[in-house]
């Protein structure tokens, strides 16, 4: 089975681990919000803030290598779109590498903020906040957002980890590989001739006309690579359809209510003192903009 590694959470009992998770939701918002910003002179700042939280979180460099390899194709897109412009008298423009390389390290540091976010936040105390803080409104003390936030956030990894099932699946039983004729026969087989020995390779009869050599159409194409990838989106369908019948019938065997009870998680000071202090710094930050 694929083992997803994206944004996965990891248990500890760091100090990010410890923190309300609406006060980290609030912190990722605000740094993603800096890592986008129009100038570029925090960039190098915001890194060195990104690898001291991945390092509480106690991520490994390896795995945030392997993780991040999407951005490289991307990165490469981006680039391709920024140089190559065939409108212009000169398809080629060297100048577009530098916007597209600082737009990719933005993109990057949200990725690693992202990170950092998702090792130290579970989705089940995410969705409980959500529901405890939608239930202290008017009006909706019988409402649970949480309950669909955490369905909506497993989305993504669930359909990626069944169409890695679906695709594995189908290479262990060798889909899409097809059988060539005309391939020269086996040293001691008798095929092709009048007989053959159990000893050593088989003789042709001295008058015996000769075989044909195999033509150019002789050997069958194997099936092509999207055929393939047509087996593979069904059996990923059909999965997702299965997966989502199951997790209805779950929810009615379990009995599922809208007022579930939603286990109480008082917010601390410093729950409140971490994202205000991101906060004053990002207004501070306007002024150099």
């Amino acid at each position: 089975m694929a083992r997803l590694e994206l944004f996965r959470f990891e248990w500890d009992d760091s100090a990010l681990h410890r923190l309300h998770p609406l006060s980290k939701l609030a912190v990722l918002l605000i740094l993603s919000w800096a890592a986008l910003a129009p100038a570029p002179r925090f960039l190098a700042f915001l890194f060195a803030l990104a690898l001291v939280l991945l390092a509480l979180v106690r991520a490994k460099p390896a795995d945030l290598a392997r993780n991040a390899r999407f951005l490289l194709p991307l990165y490469l897109f981006v680039a391709l779109m920024r140089v190559v412009a065939p409108g212009s008298p000169t398809w080629f423009h060297a100048d577009g590498l530098l916007p597209a390389s600082v737009y990719m390290a933005r993109l990057a540091l949200v990725f690693l903020f992202a990170e950092t976010f998702f090792r130290s936040t579970s989705t089940g105390e995410l969705a409980d906040a959500a529901t405890r803080c939608a239930r202290t409104l008017p009006g909706l003390s019988a409402s649970d957002p949480g309950f669909y936030l955490s369905l909506t956030m497993g989305f993504i990894p669930r359909c990626i980890e069944a169409y890695e099932r679906s695709r594995e699946a189908a290479y262990a039983r060798a889909l899409g590989l097809g059988r060539s004729r005309g391939r020269r026969a086996p040293i001691g087989s008798d095929r092709g001739s009048a007989r053959g020995s159990p000893d050593g390779p088989a003789t042709m009869p001295p008058n015996a006309p000769r075989p044909a050599p195999p033509s150019s159409g002789a050997r069958a194409a194997p099936r092509g690579a999207g055929l393939r990838s047509l087996f593979v989106l069904e059996s990923f369908v059909a999965a997702a359809l299965r997966s989502a019948l199951r997790s209805a019938a779950a929810l009615e065997a379990r009995s599922y209510n809208p007022r579930r009870t939603v286990a109480p998680r008082p917010i601390r000071r410093s729950d409140i003192l971490v994202p205000l202090a991101f906060a004053v710094a990002a207004a501070l930050s306007l002024r150099f903009l």
